[in-house]
């Protein structure tokens, strides 16, 4: 992990809007919401890699939402800019990879704001669970890392 960095905190992406991340040690819960979407992460750290499944929930159609999941990895990192960045990817149910990048910034003076606490489950990026793809793939631009 770089000096100075952390997953917790807000971040920012085009693709999935404000993403709200808080940390406890090497487990990490989240939520991120734009739109009509609104998903969930739960992950955990090795170094700087957070490696998360996510859940989201989309409702096109009032009163029939569409429910998908997957995972994915976050690889922290400060760009040239000394920004702080998230550049990954997500797939579909049990893969890392195959949906489409996962880009976001940090947004310094934002504090993340959740309802829940983070995963008290040693492995909190474990388990099996079906689910389809998540709803858009558009890359995060502009953002030079």
């Amino acid at each position: 992990m770089p000096a100075g960095g952390s997953f917790q905190g807000v971040w920012f992406s085009t693709q999935y809007g404000e993403m709200q991340l808080v940390q406890n040690e090497l487990d990490v819960v989240g939520e991120y919401e734009k739109n009509d979407r609104r998903g969930r992460i739960e992950g955990r750290v090795t170094g700087d890699v957070l490696r998360f499944r996510w859940t989201e929930r989309r409702e096109l159609v009032e009163g029939r939402p569409t429910i998908t999941s997957g995972r994915g990895y976050f690889r922290y990192e400060i760009g040239q800019d000394a920004k702080h960045y998230l550049v990954g990817e997500w797939g579909h149910d049990m893969h890392e990879t195959g949906g489409g990048p996962w880009r976001a910034y940090k947004l310094s003076k934002q504090r993340p704001q959740l309802s829940s606490e983070p995963p008290s489950s040693p492995d909190a990026a474990g388990g099996e669970e079906e689910g389809s793809s998540p709803q858009g793939s558009d890359d995060l631009e502009g953002l030079d890392q």
